[in-house]
């Protein structure tokens, strides 16, 4: 598509759920873990395709905060998640949204505003790894803020 419409008018985004659920995932989380140096695959493809911005979904804290900071920083887009909250401060603890522009051909450009937000679930399903670090607030009262 930006080789046809071209690079400016294309907006590549990822819903989450990116680094669990696969034989791949579990591979460079638990036996070449990415946080002792190993570089996870899915961020150098998502890298090579050139995404704009991800959202994390309940997934990326299965594997603990350290495998999903490490995954983050591999990343030259944010991964974004305005409902993550720091357990003792209340303030974000990851990029929570950014904005772009999309340039279509023949017209003014348009700015696009772009957010991340996670199932509040995550602070039951992933209790061990966020319990005293990380909270999230629902989805529409954060979306509201």
């Amino acid at each position: 598509m930006r080789a046809e419409r071209g690079a400016d008018s294309c907006v590549t985004l990822d819903a989450g759920d990116t680094i669990q659920g696969t034989p791949l995932a579990y591979y460079y989380a638990k036996i070449d873990p990415i946080t002792k140096g190993s570089t996870h695959p899915m961020a150098t493809a998502m890298n090579a395709i050139g995404y704009d911005a991800a959202a994390m979904g309940n997934h990326e804290f299965n594997y603990g905060l350290d495998t999903l900071d490490t995954f983050r920083r591999q990343l030259r887009f944010p991964l974004l998640c305005a409902n993550a909250l720091d357990w003792n401060t209340g303030r974000s603890v990851y990029p929570t949204y950014i904005v772009t522009t999309v340039k279509l051909k023949g017209q003014k450009p348009i700015k696009v505003g772009i957010i991340g937000l996670v199932t509040p679930g995550v602070s039951i399903w992933d209790k061990a790894n966020v319990e005293g670090k990380v909270k999230f607030n629902g989805i529409v009262e954060q979306a509201k803020i």
